[in-house]
């Protein structure tokens, strides 16, 4: 394909795309792009140019915009609306309206580049995870009654380690859900590392043998479009030192190597360093009572704060299915609602009904039923992201509450929930097949938006589904 300003582009079987540059022509020197330069694949089956002079190419895995102006090349796929990852070969299409046309294996894609925009809303960071030695910080006190997280750790910014807790692992993750598997991150601890590193896809991080000190550690993340959030996340971490490095211990040590040296002076000076040692002892058996008082107290407390959170935990939580009763569903349903509106995001809300569950348990027996319930349970909970909000609001009926960028379709979820239910369905005989009756409302998040109002339009389309059904 010749481009308007007399580039030869060359889309090859394996090498990339290939530019002969018109002062090249004699020579025959080619510059090759490829995978190295951004590409995610060398098999290139189609070179179209837009009216902006950007290149669109077609391959093994998508569709890639190139710029010969900067060389940035951004790749679009399944997530995107891509028809499959592969495209055929020579496939394509320009109309005179500039609309492109790219065909494959699934059927063609048809677009206006100059519709296509890039994501402007940087992602919300937070660190998720908490880890030593791999093993998985709980909240509250350990076995030793020794608490480092006293709340999540979502809402920790800083905690306090021993020296022998010096290998680490610290979990992040950015609160953008358009394209979330293109989210890159980039982290660094101040105190520890030089500069920050770049870690791709990876949501974690490990450091180990971390010395006694204070160290910051910082996280921040881009968007499917490479739109980073230089703010991020921050944890200051404090490390201390052994006891053999500590200023009371090094005192110790000295008035021990004075009473050593008093003990050398004579026998005048003995007795006064015999009253010396009384007293300290007095004041360490004293000391150590105080101590020894204040972490009863201490533990006491402890425990009456995490037995208020788990009080708190069940009373949000439905005892048969184990996702969220409705009080749960209203409680943080109302905070996903809240962070909406702040990013400008939309809502959706399914609300569920389990077809004929009362013939169902007339006819198997309640046990049954309540197993179907908590199969149901687990194929939401499957279906649906991390920070969506999943609930059994009533007998048969469930609800999900989420949050999306404007431009994503909820159908994306729909499909999967739809897609496990027939794996579900697959391995249970015909008469104890689950029928789902859903209704699905996507909305803005207006000031006035409440989850009274979602739940009564999912539950409206709900209904209109099971009368047709019937």
């Amino acid at each position: 394909m010749e481009d308007r300003a007399g580039n030869i582009w060359v889309g090859t079987r394996g090498s990339g795309l290939c530019k002969l540059e018109p002062k090249d022509r004699e020579t025959g020197r080619f510059r090759t792009y490829s995978e190295k330069d951004g590409l995610p694949n060398n098999q290139i089956y189609a070179v179209l140019e837009d009216e902006a002079g950007d290149l669109w190419l077609s391959h093994n895995r998508g569709l890639s915009r190139f710029s010969p102006a900067t060389g940035q090349i951004k790749n679009f796929g399944l997530i995107d609306g891509i028809q499959s990852p592969e495209f055929n070969g020579n496939s394509k299409f320009k109309s005179r309206s500039g609309e492109l046309f790219f065909g494959g294996i699934n059927g063609l894609n048809a677009f206006f580049p100059s519709r296509i925009k890039d994501n402007p809303y940087p992602p919300l960071v937070v660190i998720s995870d908490l880890r030593i030695f791999d093993q998985q910080v709980p909240i509250g006190p350990d076995p030793n009654g020794r608490a480092i997280l006293e709340r999540s750790i979502i809402q920790t910014s800083s905690v306090r380690l021993s020296h022998a807790e010096n290998m680490i692992t610290l979990g992040f993750a950015a609160l953008h859900f358009a394209a979330p598997e293109k989210n890159q991150y980039a982290y660094i601890l101040e105190g520890f590392d030089p500069q920050w590193i770049s870690a791709g896809t990876s949501r974690t991080a490990t450091y180990t043998n971390l010395h006694s000190g204070r160290y910051v550690f910082r996280v921040r993340a881009s968007n499917n479009d490479g739109l980073w959030n230089d703010e991020g996340a921050s944890l200051s971490i404090v490390i201390t030192p052994p006891f053999w490095k500590r200023l009371w211990f090094q005192a110790v040590a000295v008035l021990l190597a004075l009473a050593v040296l008093a003990g050398a002076v004579g026998r005048r000076l003995w007795h006064q360093s015999q009253n010396r040692r009384q007293l300290e002892a007095r004041v360490e058996a004293r000391t150590a009572e105080l101590l020894a008082t204040n972490r009863r107290i201490q533990e006491e407390v402890t425990e009456r704060q995490r037995l208020m959170e788990e009080l708190q935990r069940l009373s949000a939580t439905d005892d048969l299915t184990g996702v969220y009763n409705r009080r749960g569903f209203q409680t943080f349903g109302a905070e996903l609602l809240k962070m909406g509106r702040r990013i400008n995001a939309k809502a959706f809300t399914l609300y569920i009904d389990f077809d004929r569950l009362k013939s169902y348990n007339d006819r198997f027996g309640h046990g049954e039923g309540d197993k179907a319930l908590r199969d149901l349970a687990a194929v939401l909970s499957q279906a649906f992201r991390e920070t969506d909000v999943v609930a059994r609001v009533g007998g048969d009926e469930f609800a999900v509450l989420g949050i999306l960028d404007q431009d994503s379709p909820v159908e994306v979820l729909t499909e999967r929930l739809q897609h496990l239910l027939q794996q579900l369905n697959a391995k249970r005989d015909e008469l104890r097949r689950i029928s789902l009756s859903i209704g699905v409302v996507s909305t803005a998040i207006s000031p006035s938006l409440g989850i009274d109002d979602l739940i009564q339009a999912a539950d409206k389309k709900m209904y209109e589904q099971k009368r047709l059904k019937n």
